[in-house]
């Protein structure tokens, strides 16, 4: 009896000590909140790299940042790290943010505020200097950099030569973007307002260089023209744009300026993956009021069929010389400044002197076309009549009418020979009978044969060949596995969001080969470090973000829409922290452990393939 007495002090004893030490281990781990940024300076176009730490924990919920003053902010993801030093253990959780800098001036990081398990922390504020470019960009050629902020160096500009027009008016449209030395991922076209308008396509694009106020730019200039459909004061505008910012980050491309280290170190890497965050940004110019009046009716001719600006008029007759009978061309030209959409070209019909055709119209250069064919039906004829042409005058306000004629030509009489006559008739024939077509039989006429005469073997037709025919299936084979490669290399190249997503299951066959040979050496730490590089991998290239980025969370909320299932994110969750306390914290594990894990990311890796098509 006293024997287990003592037995139960002892336990308790030892309990006690236990949970003394572990409480003690423990409490030495206080719960700290402290916000850091990697540089106080940065340069307009720039990013620099704002830290929250939280000391004393593993996992919290992500600050979320409020609007920064001359920034931009963007989550890039956690960092965890877990340390046993003399048998207390000591952790942290850092939420890293990209601040990009916007334009020039003094600003403040405010204090931020995150409250945790009940308590809530406040950080002390941070003074951030942002300056002008330290130099030029390329193509400046000394001029400077424009303004303090990236809309001054970086805005669209839209115009017309005039603010006043006429309903249906042809009216050229520029707008232009212009850049001051801040890098960018591609240019589309500028989208616009236009209600009350119509709107020709775009025109090739035109590139150069202008300098304004001294500060040279790159100019992108995009022409079109409009039309007004109403009559009144309408608004263009304004012309919009989605551009992709290149931010570079100062801190990583301050590196080492030795030409070997950036060719052979990990700079290389870096300033490819990692140096640039690419940032959309909206772009906007000023809208146009624009004031339509009709056109008048005084003074507008009948044949006026809605040509709209300056044009000349040319009218040209050939031969003008015929007979009766042939046909001669009269040639219509159009050409100048303006609306021609709904032209209408001067014509003549069948009438007593003349059979025509319907006319041939084309439009060439900024110019109508028409040619119409003419027929005399006698040698009467002594001339083309007059063909006039009617438009509106925007520069004077007034119709205009363009007469070209009358055209004098020469129509002959048939000769005796050419005479037209009726087989049979007894009475002398008008013009306008058939001719008469005496047939002559010549000696090329083939009389039927009595007999065949020798017969000879005819050789077989190459398509009938068994060979040929194989061959030229083969040739189809391969010319359409050549058509269908290209096409495929050319998507690929274009379409980088589909490339990184083809190469996500290569990457993460070759990392799990290579943990498992690691696995089978007893590597255990590089075990979990080539797993965990291999998921980080998967998801970077699957979700087209950088590997700093992939977190179990944005997994998570990218793969709910495609009915992943949550057993999957919470086994997820599972292996990143198996591979986080091994690779920080020293945890020692053995070979079936590592085994499972393996299993599990295959597991995860395969029902993400299944699932995400």
């Amino acid at each position: 009896m006293l024997r287990k007495f003592h037995f139960k002090c002892v336990l308790m004893f030892f309990l006690l000590g236990l949970c003394c030490y572990v409480s003690r281990s423990w409490a030495g781990q206080d719960v700290d909140f402290e916000v850091t940024v990697d540089s106080k300076q940065v340069e307009v176009g720039q990013a620099l790299q704002l830290n929250v730490t939280l000391h004393g924990v593993q996992s919290a919920e992500p600050l979320r940042l409020p609007p920064i003053d001359g920034f931009e902010s963007r989550y890039l993801g956690p960092e965890t790290q877990v340390q046993f030093i003399n048998g207390q253990q000591t952790s942290q959780i850092t939420f890293m943010y990209s601040l990009a800098a916007l334009k020039v001036g003094q600003f403040t990081i405010p204090s931020l505020e995150l409250t945790f398990n009940g308590q809530t922390f406040h950080s002390d504020p941070i003074s951030v200097d942002v300056v002008k470019m330290s130099t030029p960009a390329a193509g400046n050629n000394g001029q400077g950099v424009a303004g303090s902020s990236l809309s001054e160096r970086l805005f669209l500009v839209m115009g017309t030569p005039k603010r006043e027009g006429y309903l249906n008016e042809k009216i050229p449209l520029t707008i232009k973007f212009l850049n001051n030395g801040v890098s960018l991922q591609e240019i589309r076209y500028p989208e616009f307002s236009h209600e009350g308008f119509l709107v020709d396509p775009w025109q090739e694009p035109k590139r150069y260089e202008q300098v304004i106020d001294g500060v040279r730019y790159g100019v992108a200039e995009f022409k079109t023209n409009i039309y007004p459909t109403r009559v009144g004061e309408l608004s263009l505008g304004p012309a919009q744009e989605v551009v992709n910012v290149v931010f570079q980050d100062q801190k990583k491309s301050n590196r080492s300026a030795d030409p070997f280290d950036r060719f052979f170190g990990d700079s290389v890497f870096d300033s490819v993956f990692n140096n640039y965050d690419v940032r959309s940004m909206q772009l906007a110019s000023t809208d146009l009021k624009m004031n339509v009046r009709a056109l008048p009716d005084e003074g507008k001719p009948n044949d006026f069929s809605g040509a709209i600006g300056q044009f000349d008029f040319d009218v040209q007759v050939s031969p003008p010389t015929v007979k009766v009978g042939d046909p001669l061309t009269v040639r219509l030209q159009i050409s100048g400044e303006g609306n021609l959409n709904n032209v209408q070209l001067p014509t003549i019909n069948d009438s007593q002197n003349f059979k025509t055709y319907e006319p041939q119209t084309k439009e060439e250069n900024g110019r109508i076309v028409s040619e119409q064919v003419y027929i005399p039906k006698n040698d009467k004829i002594s001339e083309i009549p007059a063909l006039t042409f009617s438009y509106f005058d925007v520069v004077k306000g007034a119709y205009a009418t363009i007469t070209k004629g009358p055209f004098p030509i020469k129509v002959e009489p048939l000769s005796e020979a050419e005479a037209l006559k009726v087989v049979g008739a007894q009475l002398p024939v008008p013009t306008t009978a058939v001719f008469e077509q005496k047939e002559t039989l010549g000696q090329d006429i083939r009389f039927i044969k009595e007999h065949p005469g020798r017969w000879r073997k005819v050789a077989e037709p190459i398509f009938a060949n068994v060979f040929f025919v194989l061959g030229a299936i083969l040739y189809l084979i391969i010319w359409t596995a050549l058509l269908v490669t290209h096409f495929i290399q050319r998507r690929l190249k274009l379409d980088v969001k589909l490339a990184r997503r083809l190469q996500a299951p290569r990457y993460a066959r070759s990392g799990l080969q290579q943990a498992k040979l690691h696995m089978q050496k007893g590597e255990q730490k590089d075990f979990y470090d080539t797993l965990f590089k291999t998921l980080q991998n998967y998801f970077s290239h699957r979700l087209h973000v950088s590997t700093g980025a992939i977190t179990v969370d944005l997994i998570k909320q990218q793969g709910q829409a495609r009915a992943i299932k949550e057993d999957v994110f919470e086994g997820l969750r599972s292996v990143f922290n198996d591979c986080e306390m091994v690779r920080f914290a020293s945890t020692q594990t053995d070979r079936e452990k590592m085994q499972k894990s393996l299993q599990q990311t295959q597991e995860i890796i395969d029902h993400f393939e299944r699932r995400w098509r």
